[in-house]
């Protein structure tokens, strides 16, 4: 998981030093795609990758308080079931 998310941050950050080096793709791109403005298509496809990695670990912090939940659940009943094997 953690490896996962540190090569996200690399090659974010990789093709981010990509687009300055070499600002023509950013201006070929956003012509292709009709945008005016180089910027805002940068602005715009970085926008929305990091939206994509926002849902992305909303779904991963979902399922870990799932998991959570049924571990906490289990402990309580191995706990009760110790309780009464004592008494």
């Amino acid at each position: 998981m953690i490896t996962k998310d540190a090569s996200f941050w690399v090659l974010f950050s990789a093709a981010l030093i990509l687009f300055a080096v070499f600002p023509s793709i950013v201006i070929y791109t956003a012509d292709l795609f009709g945008i005016q403005s180089p910027v805002n298509g940068t602005f715009l496809i970085i926008i929305f990758i990091l939206l994509i990695k926002v849902f992305l670990l909303s779904i991963k912090v979902s399922k870990l308080e799932s998991k959570l939940t049924v571990l906490t659940e289990e402990i309580a009943l191995k706990e009760k079931e110790r309780e009464n094997g004592n008494s």
